[in-house]
């Protein structure tokens, strides 16, 4: 019997295989390196075998023969031969930005196992990464970082890949500062980007007006007071890039302008007041005042200086001139009563009037001309005002008071032959009487129509929709909430030739 099977390292391996327990002669021993499909004789009779530095599985057994007996073999030893450990090659390695990199390294052309990945900022010290896998990925690293790969194949001692290095580009460190300034001066910035190696190659700048620059340290004059975002954008001579922003304050001058509280042409009798802007200014009026603002009565020309009280800014306010019109006067008419549902002309007057204005609205076909017709339904108070063509205005008011006198026109004839025209029975101005009972009959004195609230629409059918004969029939038309009664005939032709002869 030979000795257990065993298993060894490609190119950097020894041992003796033993043969014990035999009977008889050893006739040699032999080998096979396909997995016993073939076997290649030893000159060795001895009961041992020596073998070193296989490169490939080997399989060994001996020949033993006793007096006349038929030669046996002995059992297989199989020398299991594992490939030197393999690390391959580390591909995947692009340089990036401090901060702002991200790839992927790819492992190939290893033998045997991937026992794990290392990295290193140093090369020195070693950290694993507890990865197996053929690929190991990296993002945001700070710092230039060396990567390797541990393979071991079987017994064979572990194998280190050749380090890829992920190199990484420091990032500049954008700062700036800027001067505050007052508007229309010019606003210095200072350039106070630092990079730990290498060199800022552009800056680009943003003032948070649409001005821009690519000098080191630029200016910039601001159109309007406020506060401006400037961006600078540093580049380094290996494309890293960082972005900064400041606020950036541009002090207003006082305002040279005045509102008014109306326009700077009014009417004798009221009151305009000028007034300046409001914050933290000094105030001096040509009137001598030092408020904020005046009341102004009379013609003339007004200004005011200002001083901001913060930045020292001073300026001096246009010159406002102030002229001041007569009053023109309207008269709306005289007060008046109408029936509900009637119209009425206004005739209104006035001296250098140029526009009219009525209030409400509500029951006037115009309420910009002074002589409106009003149909109101209730009892209104129009309020008229009168402007001239300095813009001046008077305002006068009339009441037209209505009277509910219950005073409808009743149609008596109606020709519902379906030609559009007198079709239906019109009662004038009852819609402005609700719930009033309407009722039509016949000769006979039967009801052939009735409505609790009448809108115009009966159309010369009876109660059940057939239409009505010819001739005459006869209507009663009560009031809601009134003892006031119309009754009257009302006559029906269809045929409109008969009752044109």
């Amino acid at each position: 019997m030979l000795s257990s099977n065993d298993t060894v390292c490609a190119s950097a391996n020894a041992g003796t295989l033993h043969l014990t327990g035999y009977v008889g002669t050893i006739q040699g021993w032999e080998m096979s390196i396909d997995g016993g499909f073939n076997f290649l004789p030893l000159t060795n009779t001895t009961d041992s075998l020596v073998y070193n530095n296989l490169t490939i599985t080997t399989i060994y057994r001996a020949i033993v023969k006793s007096g006349i007996c038929n030669a046996a073999y002995s059992n297989a030893d199989t020398i299991t031969v594992d490939a030197v450990s393999n690390a391959g090659t580390i591909s995947g390695a692009m340089a990036g930005c401090e901060g702002t990199n991200a790839g992927t390294l790819t492992l190939a052309g290893y033998a045997g196992t991937i026992q794990n990945w290392e990295n290193s900022t140093d090369g020195i010290t070693w950290t694993g990464l507890t990865n197996t896998t053929a690929t190991q990925t990296y993002f945001n690293l700070v710092d230039t970082t060396g990567y390797r790969v541990i393979v071991q194949n079987g017994v064979c001692p572990a194998d280190t890949s050749a380090t890829a290095s992920v190199i990484v580009y420091p990032k500049p460190v954008a700062s700036f500062t800027a001067d505050t300034v007052c508007l229309n001066n010019t606003t210095t910035f200072t350039n106070t980007s630092t990079i730990a190696g290498g060199f800022i190659q552009f800056n680009q700048w943003a003032f948070g007006d649409n001005n821009t620059s690519m000098s080191t340290n630029p200016t910039n004059l601001y159109t309007t007071a406020g506060t401006f975002t400037a961006t600078l954008i540093t580049t380094s001579n290996f494309s890293c890039m960082d972005t900064a922003t400041v606020s950036v304050i541009v002090n207003a001058l006082p305002p040279n302008t005045v509102s008014a509280s109306g326009p700077l042409e009014f009417c004798a009798g009221d009151t305009l007041v000028l007034s300046a802007a409001i914050g933290g200014y000094d105030y001096l009026w040509n009137t001598a005042d030092t408020t904020n603002s005046i009341n102004v009565l009379t013609s003339g020309n007004y200004d005011v200086t200002l001083t901001d009280t913060l930045t020292g800014c001073t300026n001096a306010s246009d010159i406002i001139a102030v002229t001041v019109f007569p009053t023109p006067l309207v008269f709306a008419g005289n007060d008046t009563t109408l029936s509900l549902g009637g119209s009425i002309s206004i005739n209104a007057l006035g001296a250098g009037v140029v526009s009219w204005s009525w209030f409400p609205n509500t029951g006037l076909n115009s309420a910009s001309i002074p002589n409106p017709l009003a149909s109101p339904i209730v009892t209104t108070t129009y309020q008229l005002i009168g402007t001239d063509v300095n813009g001046c205005t008077d305002t006068d008011s009339l009441t037209l008071t209505v009277i509910a006198d219950y005073n409808v026109t009743v149609s008596n004839l109606m020709t519902p032959n379906g030609d559009g025209y007198n079709d239906r029975w019109i009662v004038q101005n009852l819609e402005n009487y609700p719930n009033t009972q309407v009722m039509v009959v016949n000769r006979e004195g039967q009801v052939i129509f009735e409505s609790s609230n009448y809108d115009n629409n009966w159309d010369g059918t009876n109660k059940f929709g057939k239409p009505l004969n010819d001739g005459t029939y006869y209507y009663v038309i009560q009031f809601d909430g009134s003892d006031k009664i119309y009754k009257g005939s009302i006559t029906i032709i269809r045929d409109t030739d008969r009752g044109n002869q």
